[in-house]
């Protein structure tokens, strides 16, 4: 490649001017520093350290939005159409400008990446200030950089009447020392106010990865003072790439008149300007040229995670003591250290949430090591917990017991995935919410997590602070479905059944009964609670309970035969304890009847008047054998058949035996006109069976003989 050397170039005479030092020293936004009136804009000039590396190569110095406001109040009135100062009038060889440079637009062609330069996408009507911002980024330079070389090299920031010829050659790219006089040769097929941006960038980046080109650093040179001839050089001994890159691109040093001369020219001819222009530019507009030193502390992770061409830039401010450590501010992020946790940085949404939770103050403690990139988020480790980002969750932290279960259970890679902002305290424990479930936390219960379809019914039915309490420990699977136990309840699921709980009575029944692997199978639905009991169904059975009996369970035949008459509503209201199992038969309690079943004659109740009779006359094991069918209701009278007999209640009379099945299996009818009650006496039938008095109606104390379903309540 050829070799160019580059100096300022004015349309204007000098920059001594009283107008250009207002200017200067009025600047008023934050980011853009001003040194004062009274002091040498030069002083503090080092010609083997013009500017450091950090702030030279940090190509995202500055935002967009901030290069407009800068240019904004370096020119706050544009003069072009005043007097004598029409756009395209005729100035010297050139033409004057239709804008100055804050509101002048340019379009591009798209720039593909280089080895020195990322690819620079296109644009229409684009202002300078993009322009600066993404060259700026794409080669790596800062666009405080650029924007100083624009006013030392054509005065286009401050100028409030540009020409054409400022914008052609506004970065005095590819402009030789060359012509007549030592004039400016430019290059007329480098033309552009983006071209020459974008050359000046490329042409910093190119000497970057050249050691300096012409001029190398961390060793001595030999550097002219000026374009003059017999003007001759010193020996300067270059520290940093950025000062041996600016003399390949400008091959002056300021003498002892340049410098004391501050602004202005001096009567010296060999004096020179550039690289004291770029300085005094630097240095009033953005501060100090070395900008911050960064702690010794934090060097070495600093320079091993890219320095200032890395992930957290140049220094943005001096390192400070905080706690028992020391906090750095970076363009990019914070660096931190102490003695425990080492080196650490927090930078992003991340160091926004670590701020807001009271930074190395807060829970979380400093930050050890850098972010992790995984599964499309990042991940920061603190002393006492981690933090995590994803573009779909934003940045939140886990700690303590919860960081520990998510960890266990695989962090953001894990079924919860990604956490949804911090811990939050209620009803006595901590909640966290991530992606694909919820953490809880109590002394008690420690930490346990709930998900999907369990985590649905749980949030339904008021989480924490519902009739469930907090989760103890996690889901277990078994028998094809999921269990995780609360406080006061269990939730079951499965993909047939889909999600439920129980809880209180109801529960210990089901778990003394075998939970889900058990002859119930999994819970179905919750519990309905009517009429004062409570009710909940199962795959094969279902489950009552009421203060007054209990909780029962009634399933198979002999569910179903409950639900067929109506179930708690119906004549035989509430169960009374589980199924009793002899040894051809099975029968239940309810409050108002008894259900038998056997697998030669299914099931039957039996209820009231009947029943009492049947009960002390033996039950099952008496005379009469199992019931058999249900009561019949003919001519106000109740009849129920059993294996070995037929009982009749009478209303008014109460209960006799109609007849008996003799051992020949033939029905006999027992004598008729025998007064049963009168006698109080009891005899053989003619099979050899007992035949006893009917009970009374008030006998039967306290029971109902009818009810709306015409069954005999007793």
């Amino acid at each position: 490649m050829t070799t160019y050397s580059f100096r300022r170039r004015l349309r204007t005479a000098s920059l001594a001017s009283a107008s250009i030092l207002a200017l200067v020293v009025g600047m008023t936004a934050p980011v853009f520093q001003a040194t004062s009136a009274h002091a040498n804009p030069t002083e503090g000039f080092e010609p083997g350290n013009i500017i450091s590396d950090a702030l030279f190569y940090d190509g995202d110095a500055l935002t967009e939005s901030q290069i407009q406001s800068f240019l904004n109040q370096r020119v706050p009135r544009c003069t072009i159409g005043g007097p004598d100062q029409d756009a395209g009038s005729v100035w010297g060889n050139t033409t004057i400008a239709s804008s100055c440079l804050k509101d002048a637009r340019f379009s591009t062609a798209p720039r593909p990446s280089n080895s020195y330069c990322q690819s620079v996408p296109g644009g229409t009507n684009e202002l300078a200030a993009r322009i600066i911002a993404k060259i700026g980024r794409a080669c790596g330079i800062s666009p405080k950089v650029l924007l100083v070389m624009l006013a030392k090299e054509q005065n286009l920031i401050q100028d409030t009447w540009p020409t054409v010829r400022q914008f052609d050659f506004a970065m005095g790219a590819y402009c030789p020392d060359t012509g007549p006089g030592g004039t400016a040769n430019c290059d007329p097929t480098r033309v552009g106010f983006a071209n020459q941006v974008y050359y000046a960038g490329f042409l910093l980046k190119y000497y970057q990865a050249h050691n300096g080109l012409n001029y190398h650093p961390h060793q001595t040179n030999s550097i002219k003072w000026s374009p003059t001839p017999g003007c001759g050089a010193s020996q300067v001994y270059i520290e940093n790439m950025a000062t041996a890159s600016l003399y390949t691109y400008t091959p002056y040093q300021p003498n002892r008149a340049a410098l004391d001369a501050g602004w202005g020219t001096s009567q010296d001819r060999c004096a020179s300007y550039g690289n004291r222009n770029f300085y005094n530019f630097y240095k009033a507009w953005f501060g100090s040229t070395q900008g911050f030193v960064v702690s010794p502390r934090l060097q070495g992770f600093y320079d091993a995670n890219g320095g200032a061409a890395g992930r957290y830039g140049s220094p943005a401010g001096p390192a400070t003591g905080v706690g028992i450590g020391v906090m750095q501010e970076f363009s990019g992020a914070t660096l931190y250290w102490n003695q425990y946790a080492g080196p650490g940085s927090v930078n992003g949404a991340i160091r926004v949430l670590f701020n807001s939770k009271g930074g190395v103050w807060g829970y979380l403690g400093y930050p050890v090591g850098r972010e992790t990139y995984v599964n499309g988020g990042a991940v920061q480790q603190f002393e006492r917990g981690t933090a995590y980002w994803s573009s779909a969750t934003g940045a939140s932290a886990v700690n303590g017991a919860v960081r520990d279960l998510y960890r266990q259970k695989g962090e953001q890679s894990g079924y919860l995935g990604f956490p949804l902002g911090t811990e939050i305290y209620e009803y006595g424990g901590v909640r966290q919410e991530f992606a694909r479930g919820t953490a809880y936390w109590t002394s008690r219960t420690g930490a346990s997590a709930v998900n999907g379809a369990i985590r649905a019914l749980y949030k339904s039915n008021g989480a924490a602070g519902g009739y469930l309490g907090f989760p103890v420990g996690v889901e277990t699977y078994s028998n094809g479905g999921a269990r995780q136990e609360f406080e006061r309840g269990t939730a079951y699921w499965t993909a047939r059944t889909g999600a439920a709980a129980v809880n209180g009575a109801i529960r210990d029944l089901y778990e003394r009964s075998g939970g889900n692997t058990g002859y119930m199978g999994f819970p179905v639905g919750v519990e309905v609670h009517a009429s004062g009991h409570t009710r909940q169904a199962f795959e094969y059975a279902t489950v009552y309970y009421s203060p007054r009996t209990g909780a029962s369970v009634v399933n198979g035949a002999i569910g179903k035969l409950y639900n067929d008459t109506g179930g708690p509503d119906g004549y035989l209201g509430l169960p009374k304890g589980v199924e009793k199992h002899n040894v051809d038969y099975t029968s239940q309690e309810f409050e108002r009847g008894t259900i038998y079943y056997s697998s030669r004659i299914g099931a039957s109740a039996i209820n009231g008047a009947i029943r009492a009779w049947y009960l002390e006359s033996g039950g099952p094991e008496g005379d009469l054998g199992l019931p058999i069918g249900k009561e019949i209701h003919i001519g106000g009278q109740t009849r129920q058949q059993f294996e070995f007999g037929v009982l009749v209640y009478r209303p008014g009379v109460g209960v006799m035996l109609e007849g008996v099945v003799s051992e020949s299996g033939s029905f006999d009818l027992v004598e008729p006109g025998i007064d049963f009650e009168a006698s109080g006496t009891s005899r053989l039938d003619g099979v050899g069976r007992e035949v006893r008095p009917s009970l009374t109606d008030e006998e039967v104390s306290g029971e109902t003989q009818s009810t709306s379903t015409g069954e005999d309540a007793g």
